[in-house]
């Protein structure tokens, strides 16, 4: 099975987040995933549960080598390496992204996609409006 892109986005209302994903298939399908309803301290929380939200879906659909993109800078670098995980609320969400990458997928690369270019960005927008109206 070739590689899939799967891109991941988080939004906010005041007592609520959003998560969505896009799954885009060797064959071009794409799959939109949406969920509400996830109570976080932060938007570096939303996208680490967002991420985990994306990454469960491939698993689903049987998706073992993925390419990830998302538009939070500081998740994909903590994930890569770059920058340490400096508050400990995060520790466990990063831990559970690297646990979960480490004993499901042959492979996963994250990487760091600007929020215009991000085909979640909107699913992630209407399912936030919708709820907020």
């Amino acid at each position: 099975m070739a590689r899939v892109k799967v891109y991941v986005d988080a939004a906010y209302s005041k007592t609520m987040l959003f998560v969505a994903a896009v799954v885009i298939d060797d064959e071009g399908t794409c799959y939109i995933s949406e969920g509400a309803k996830i109570k976080v301290k932060s938007s570096v929380q939303a996208e680490y549960l967002a991420i985990l939200f994306g990454l469960k879906h491939c698993i689903d659909r049987g998706h073992l080598d993925v390419l990830l993109l998302s538009d939070s800078e500081t998740a994909v670098k903590q994930f890569n390496g770059s920058y340490k995980v400096r508050q400990a609320y995060l520790k466990p969400y990063y831990n559970a992204v690297h646990n979960f990458v480490a004993n499901e997928f042959d492979v996963v690369i994250i990487k760091h996609t600007p929020g215009k270019q991000n085909l979640a960005d909107k699913y992630v927008r209407k399912l936030k409006k919708e709820y907020t109206k």
